[in-house]
């Protein structure tokens, strides 16, 4: 069954594609094994896992920007159940850890320094345009 999405349209603003819910790029095989969590920080989850396949629910809503590693290796991060994220393992998967690194973060970063760069040329101008008059050197 394919779904079709559309996106919210409000007056005055843009409208936004919405996210269409993940499929996984080759179906897991059931799984069952535990799940321990090690690191949670605002931006980064741990957890160790010894499972036999299957799927890795986190209970977390689905948000652009987080990206997925397990055992090193990037893998796909899915939606899950609408709103949640999740990771297909395969048997000997033993570290999955999730990182959330939004393109909007360096493009600010990026758009930032440049600004400061302006600023600085801008400040100094007058002062090299005021030793360059007089002849002499800046020190």
């Amino acid at each position: 069954m394919t779904t079709t999405y559309r996106p919210i349209e409000r007056p005055g603003s843009s409208p936004r594609e919405p996210r269409p819910p993940s499929s996984p790029p080759e179906p897991a095989a059931p799984g069952t094994g535990q799940a321990a969590l090690g690191r949670y920080t605002s931006n980064s989850i741990e957890v160790s896992v010894d499972a036999s396949g299957g799927y890795l629910l986190f209970g977390e809503l689905d948000y652009p920007g987080w990206r997925a590693e397990v055992d090193g290796q990037a893998r796909p991060l899915l939606r899950a159940d609408y709103a949640l994220r999740a990771v297909p393992l395969r048997a000997g998967d033993r570290e999955v850890r999730l990182v959330y690194e939004p393109e909007s973060l360096r493009f600010g970063a990026a758009l930032s320094l440049l600004a400061l760069g302006v600023a600085a040329g801008l400040l100094a101008a007058p002062r090299i345009r005021r030793w360059r008059a007089r002849g002499q050197a800046p020190r």
